[in-house]
């Protein structure tokens, strides 16, 4: 029996989360003759993909034919799915791209298996909302790994859309190490960094993939791995596993699977924070994304588990042992009790300095600023200072997502 409920709940959503994608009036000058918007400060921006398509004409970063991605544009059409960078980087004068193909229709397969609904009605509701401009996925994922040519507009397929064990959802995250490029692939069940050598004629290689998940996917977790950086010269990269989320490192990537040692597990240096499973907060955000500053590795975690629970992030900062290479991590924004000075999401910094009379009102923005005298010299641990606000007074900051 259809639960009608669940439906309209479904898709009102969507339709707010479509209604994202709306254009801003008025935010840039378009010239519609040649696809230039002014930004001002001196910057325009410029369309190069089909450059010769008018605004609103049908457009993608490559062309589609006979089902199959393809870079050559004078053949086949523009394929809609294909307008959603989930990770780049750049090498010369090209910038390097994982794809995630149809990102609406994935954000949406996630939403109708969280809110018990099938993607197949809410696909055949929001047809109708849009008179079928919209575009959704039918099931395929075509997501690719590409570059384009910042001068010309260029575009080749690194690595098509492919199936089987290497399957991706998308590429997540990339960086540059050593002269090559690392991109995360959210591979089912199964994630894996892929390497490309941009001087070997753009050559591929996994160089570590984690292992294979049997009761992880069971219990829902997700493979989309987000944390990828390079600390104390060492690419580091979240991972997830049957246990939860875990993070690698390698001084020698290039060298493979065994140049990379667990530095950190869900229960072992993050402190069983990370939420992994798809009904958790933010589809299962588990970790969301390292940095580094002054070889220490800062980490970011998003914490609410299950449906009905909502919980702000995380802060981790993980230090290395210079003499035994060991890697110790200390919570700044969590549980009290494990030792973090701050609550989830800052909440009860936020709550002091309101009830004390310090900073008020809704900020306009959150800046990260350095606080040594505060926290010490060498961390970055003081861009906890909040700024101030610009709404009525008496109400209180509000921090997190």
């Amino acid at each position: 029996m259809v639960n009608h409920h669940k439906m309209i709940n479904a898709a009102i959503a969507t339709l707010a989360t479509c209604a994202m994608l709306l254009p801003v009036v008025g935010s840039a000058n378009a010239n519609e003759s040649s696809n230039t918007a002014v930004l001002g400060a001196g910057y325009t921006a410029t369309k190069i993909s089909h450059p010769n398509a008018g605004l609103g004409e049908d457009d993608g970063i490559v062309n589609v034919l006979n089902g199959e991605s393809i870079d050559d544009l004078t053949q086949g059409l523009p394929e809609r799915g294909q307008n959603y960078s989930w990770a780049s980087a750049g090498y010369g004068d090209w910038m390097y791209v994982g794809t995630c193909y149809s990102a609406m229709g994935s954000t949406l397969k996630y939403m109708a298996n969280t809110m018990g609904a099938k993607y197949a009605s809410i696909k055949a509701a929001l047809d109708v909302a849009f008179n079928g401009e919209l575009f959704l996925d039918n099931g395929e994922n075509h997501s690719l790994l590409l570059k384009i040519n910042v001068k010309t507009g260029e575009v080749k397929i690194i690595v098509n859309a492919i199936g089987g064990e290497h399957a991706v959802n998308g590429y997540r995250a990339a960086v540059e190490f050593h002269d090559k490029l690392y991109f995360a692939a959210a591979a089912k069940g199964q994630p894996y960094l892929l390497e490309v050598d941009p001087s070997s004629g753009d050559a591929t290689e996994i160089v570590y993939r984690s292992a294979a998940m049997t009761t992880g996917l069971k219990k829902g977790y997700t493979a989309g791995i987000r944390g990828l950086t390079v600390v104390n010269n060492q690419l580091i990269a979240s991972m997830i596993t049957d246990n939860g989320a875990a993070i690698v490192a390698s001084s020698n990537p290039s060298a493979g699977q065994d140049s990379f040692a667990t530095i950190a597990t869900q229960d072992k240096g993050l402190y069983n924070y990370p939420a992994c499973a798809v009904t958790d907060n933010v589809f299962g955000g588990c970790v969301w994304d390292m940095v580094g500053f002054k070889g220490n590795l800062y980490v970011t975690v998003v914490t609410g588990k299950g449906k009905n629970t909502k919980q702000s992030f995380a802060l981790l900062r993980g230090t290395q042992d210079e003499s035994t290479g060991k890697w110790t991590f200390k919570p700044l924004v969590g549980d009290p009790a494990d030792g973090a000075k701050y609550e989830w999401g800052l909440r009860s910094e936020s709550f002091r300095r309101s009830q004390h009379g310090g900073i008020q009102g809704p900020p306009v923005h959150r800046r990260l600023q350095r606080s040594d005298e505060r926290f010490g010299e060498g961390h970055a641990d003081g861009f906890l200072r909040s700024v101030q606000g610009s709404g009525e007074p008496g109400q209180p900051v509000a921090y997190g997502r």
